[in-house]
């Protein structure tokens, strides 16, 4: 039972009217780092992720795996530091 791209769009459309209540997202920076050597892997809510984008959403709950090292590769110097002193 393989999901149609028109089931993709259905579900993400579904989460623009409705939401997704208190429910983080997944997103890994090591493992994505690993395999391709940049960037990040959602590696749970895509559908709301992109729901969050459609709806214009500033922020969207997530949980974050990977080291300080692999997100920091990923912004400026200043947010850099900005993040070590969060610890």
């Amino acid at each position: 039972n393989e999901e149609t791209v028109q089931d993709h769009i259905d579900r993400i459309a579904w989460y623009v009217v409705n939401g997704w209540g208190d429910s983080y997202i997944t997103i890994d920076f090591g493992l994505w780092n690993a395999l391709c050597g940049i960037g990040c892997l959602i590696t749970d809510g895509n559908h709301r992720f992109a729901a969050a984008v459609i709806r214009g959403d500033k922020m969207i709950w997530a949980d974050v795996y990977g080291s300080k090292k692999d997100i920091a590769q990923l912004y400026d110097d200043e947010e850099v530091d900005d993040l070590e002193q969060r610890d």
